[in-house]
């Protein structure tokens, strides 16, 4: 099977690290708005860029320096929207990782999370941005309003949760679902 993966980012730096191993970068915003277009700090640090400033600390330290860019940006929706659902049953696993954004995306999936994906992996980061919604317990809170269930895998750190609706998909590896974190 030639399975197709997908990641958005706008750090070009990963590009060459997954265009070979079949993941297609695409370089826009996932927010829970209906902007076209927002601000993401662009930061030096690779894999830190994000909808919200990075925390003074880091900026004080100078770990951290960043440029603003405008980017395009879509919600979860209306990405999701876009997936031919005659052709698959279900997305089998998303993972998020935007640096204090993760539950916003979350959120702007509305009614296709719950009817199409079976799992859904974030992390809880409050440490390096200045988003603060994105703890675990609004994640669990929030996962468990919407028939998720957090779930513990071994081939992730990061909070994971399983739709109630695919319970009978439990564990991923006897279904042939791959769940896992990249970094």
């Amino acid at each position: 099977m030639n399975l197709k993966k997908y990641g958005i980012d706008k750090n070009h730096f990963l590009e060459k690290d997954f265009i070979n191993k079949r993941c297609y970068l695409l370089p826009f915003a996932i927010v829970n708005s209906n902007c076209e277009e927002i601000d993401l700090y662009n930061t030096n640090c690779p894999g830190q860029a994000s909808i919200y400033k990075p925390n003074d600390y880091l900026l004080d330290q100078k770990m951290y320096q960043y440029n603003l860019i405008k980017v395009p940006s879509f919600t979860l929706f209306d990405l999701l929207s876009i997936i031919d659902y005659e052709k698959i049953d279900y997305i089998e696993f998303i993972k998020v990782d935007i640096q204090g954004a993760d539950l916003d995306c979350i959120r702007s999936g509305k009614n296709l999370l719950c009817d199409k994906v079976v799992y859904i992996c974030m992390e809880d980061e409050v440490k390096y941005s200045s988003g603060n919604n994105n703890s675990l317990f609004e994640m669990d809170k929030y996962m468990n309003s919407i028939n998720f269930k957090k779930i513990n895998l071994k081939t992730t750190n990061y909070p994971t949760y399983l739709n109630d609706r695919y319970k009978h998909l439990y564990p991923p590896e006897d279904y042939n679902i791959t769940c896992i974190q990249y970094n």
